[in-house]
């Protein structure tokens, strides 16, 4: 007799596509058609195979964790997460056997995901220990951890501990569980034989064994949730494991996504320092399709009278001018007019005034306002007078010069240091290039260079404007991956051409490919080394460049092998700083050439 459930032939037929492909896999990365197999069954079989789902994901487990490659790989770390989510009356012992065999020991996901099930059983001590263990680790990437215990610590401080377990128990059954699926025999000692459609199988007759499903163990899915609008921790496990491969990425660019955060924001946008709202078109809205503003022609914001000096930038949907105060002509700003409306990049500036150690402030842009009306944003900005990192490239092309090698490591190690602290504040930049990098040029430079930025180098370097495309990492749930082209041609990282979720990698492939125009004056194309099997740009480093410390840098940015796990900043970062120091006349070096710059881009302004 046909007992199926209510799975259809072609399901089935497909399932067992699936399952042949994973028993005659040859290739070198075999989680990789397990991946594939498992995103096809969540999303085809749904509820209707939920145990055909949790199942697999045992088997999956099982099979790879004793192969050391895998233990540290997010992939599979996801993998065991999901299981952990599907078995809700035992996911603790699924944690702790994570923690046993050391699979995801330096994975934030691991902890973020343990933490946020031990919260919503009530067990908030030890969620704050899981949380604590993490961070002590330095999981990756610590900036998503760090936010997620920042959100742990705020919920944690709204209520009393007899509070939040009453408001968790309205939601989250801890007896009698829909998910329980393991027997009480694993419970009690290692994992044991799974079955998989009812039946104790190795894997090669598992393509036989659909005909054993049996509609009683088709489980529920979870997706209660309390008065508050607040998930089940299975829902919350679910979002903390979302990577784009078992389930879908979220485009951060996406019109609806932007005001749905925009309006969830508390406080709102409307009560911000610096933000008015003005119910009525602005005339200023036609010089976002100016070639060049009139001189000194007069733009009334608010109390304030604007004199705009010419247009500084331009894009598709702003106009960027150099303006002063009608009272204050000494007073230079920037204003930026941009249709439609861009209220977003005003709540990232806020984030950055926020966030932002005071020390390493400098090195962002700061908006001091913006005025919303119905047809345009005109914000007020600080106005950067050397130049762009771009403007110092093509001063050297200019002459037929490329930038000194020397100097194009001090730019890297600047660019950095401010990656490194603007990821870790879970904030990523999303339009890295060269053309949003001013030159803080900022005092005389009477010390030689070094990384602790001596004297008045701490007023040197770059400032990073531009924040319309930007993404606030806080205001989704841990662990989010990223989808959307960021539409910026030679700067779109190799995940966005490959289709595929991303998080911090535009930044720093952004980075490379500013890497490659100050080294080589040209724009950064890649091609894959077919022995290698690693990206690399194509246009070779020269002899006579530090070609292990660029390598290691090109190596590391553009082979990305989980969006969970992206490579150290900090690490390349002192590989750089170790080489400058390591000759006496490097740091003399750079000072020389920094006031040199200093007075070419003088003369330029």
């Amino acid at each position: 007799m046909d007992n199926f459930g209510q799975l259809g032939g072609l399901e089935r037929e497909e399932l067992r596509s699936f399952l042949d492909v994973i028993e005659m896999y040859k290739g070198d990365d075999p989680l990789l058609p397990w991946i594939r197999c498992l995103k096809w069954v969540k999303a085809t079989i749904n509820d209707n195979g939920s145990s055909v789902y949790r199942n697999l994901l045992e088997l999956c487990t099982q099979t790879f964790s004793s192969v050391p490659r895998y233990l540290s790989d997010a992939r599979f770390v996801q993998i065991w997460i999901q299981f952990a989510d599907c078995c809700h009356a035992d996911a603790e012992r699924i944690f702790k056997r994570m923690e046993a065999l050391k699979i995801g020991e330096n994975s934030a996901l691991y902890y973020g995901a343990y933490s946020i099930y031990l919260e919503a059983q009530g067990s908030v001590t030890k969620a704050y220990s899981i949380y604590q263990l993490g961070l002590s680790r330095q999981a990756n990437p610590i900036g998503m951890l760090n936010e997620a215990y920042k959100g742990f610590l705020k919920r944690i401080s709204r209520h009393h501990r007899s509070a939040l377990m009453k408001e968790i128990s309205s939601f989250v059954n801890t007896g009698n569980s829909p998910l329980r699926c393991i027997s009480s025999s694993m419970v009690q000692g290692d994992l044991q034989p799974v079955h998989v459609f009812g039946t104790s199988l190795p894997l090669q007759d598992l393509t036989n064994a659909l005909k054993c499903i049996d509609k009683s163990q088709v489980a529920a899915s979870v997706k209660d949730k309390n008065e508050n609008g607040s998930f089940s921790s299975a829902e919350q496990v679910n979002a903390f494991c979302d990577d784009g491969l078992l389930m879908s990425a979220v485009n951060p660019w996406d019109s609806e996504t932007i005001n749905k955060l925009l309006s969830n924001l508390k406080p709102p946008l409307v009560q911000y320092k610096g933000f008015y709202m003005h119910k009525q078109n602005h005339k200023g809205a036609s010089l976002v399709s100016i070639k060049c503003a009139p001189h000194n022609k007069m733009l009334v914001l608010g109390s304030k009278r604007y004199h705009l000096k010419g247009c500084t930038g331009q894009g598709a949907f702003a106009q960027v001018f150099k303006a002063c105060e009608e009272q204050d002509r000494e007073n230079i700003v920037v204003l930026k007019i941009q249709r439609p409306p861009c209220p977003w990049e005003f709540y990232i500036y806020s984030q950055l005034n926020k966030r932002i150690p005071e020390e390493e402030r400098s090195s962002f842009g700061r908006a001091w306002k913006m005025h919303m009306y119905d047809d345009c944003s005109i914000m007020v900005c600080a106005y950067g007078e050397r130049g762009t990192l771009q403007d110092v490239v093509n001063s050297y092309l200019a002459t037929g010069q490329k930038m000194d090698e020397l100097l194009c490591m001090y730019y890297t190690i600047e660019m950095l240091r401010m990656l490194e602290v603007l990821h870790s504040i879970g904030i990523i930049h999303g339009d890295f290039k060269p053309d949003n990098l001013l030159i803080r040029n900022e005092g005389e430079i009477m010390e030689d260079w070094g990384p602790d930025r001596p004297g008045y180098w701490k007023h040197q370097g770059l400032c990073l404007i531009d924040w319309g495309r930007s993404i606030d990492l806080s205001l989704f749930p841990p662990g989010t991956m990223l989808e959307g082209d960021c539409k910026t041609s030679g700067f779109q990282c190799i995940e966005m051409q490959q289709k595929k979720p991303w998080t911090l990698q535009t930044d720093t492939y952004g980075l490379c490919c500013i890497v490659h125009i100050m080294l080589h004056g040209s724009y950064m194309e890649i091609e894959r080394d077919a022995k290698m099997q690693m990206f690399r740009p194509k246009v070779p480093l020269k002899r006579y460049q530090r070609r292990e410390l660029w390598g290691e840098l090109f190596g590391r940015f553009l082979n990305v092998q989980s969006c969970l796990e992206n490579p150290s900043l900090s690490e390349i970062r002192e590989l750089f700083e170790n080489y400058l120091t390591s000759n006496m006349q490097f740091p003399k070096k750079i000072r020389e050439l920094m006031i040199r710059q200093s007075k070419i881009m003088c003369s330029q302004s």
